[in-house]
């Protein structure tokens, strides 16, 4: 059995690469191999973001991804830095960072970042790359 990691950088927006992942994913299970973790970087974390939104009725990407994340259990990683920097947090960060000093205003009132992803640094990718077998990155 082969194990492979996911790197996925291509904008949910306008690459093919959240589709193509997935699909690969389905594959990987169907010939007994596995998937042990995903980590989003860069354009490909926004898929993070709990609101984005599919357009007719189709399931989001995100929740595609939380769903076979479920099903299969695979840790789904984005980048804490590429995460915030285009203006999503989870609830740990919300807690942190809560209140503007200068004005005691609260910042984000609500953590936008899906609960089955895990914001982690950049080591977490380092030791996705010298632990896993295969390493696949989806770019678009």
């Amino acid at each position: 059995m082969t194990d492979f990691s996911l790197l996925v950088t291509g904008s949910p927006f306008s690459t093919a690469a959240h589709q193509s992942a997935l699909r690969f994913i389905r594959s990987v299970y169907a010939l007994n191999h596995q998937v042990v973790s995903v980590f989003f970087y860069g354009e490909g974390s926004l898929v993070a973001n709990r609101y984005c939104d599919s357009i007719h009725q189709q399931k989001s990407l995100s929740q595609q991804w939380q769903e076979i994340s479920h099903e299969l259990n695979i840790p789904l990683m984005a980048c804490v830095t590429t995460v915030t920097r285009r203006g999503m947090i989870d609830q740990e960060e919300q807690n942190q960072t809560r209140f503007d000093k200068q004005t005691d205003q609260q910042k984000l009132p609500h953590p936008n970042v899906s609960d089955k992803f895990s914001l982690v640094g950049l080591g977490a990718l380092v030791d996705m790359i010298t632990r896993d077998q295969k390493i696949i990155e989806f770019i678009g």
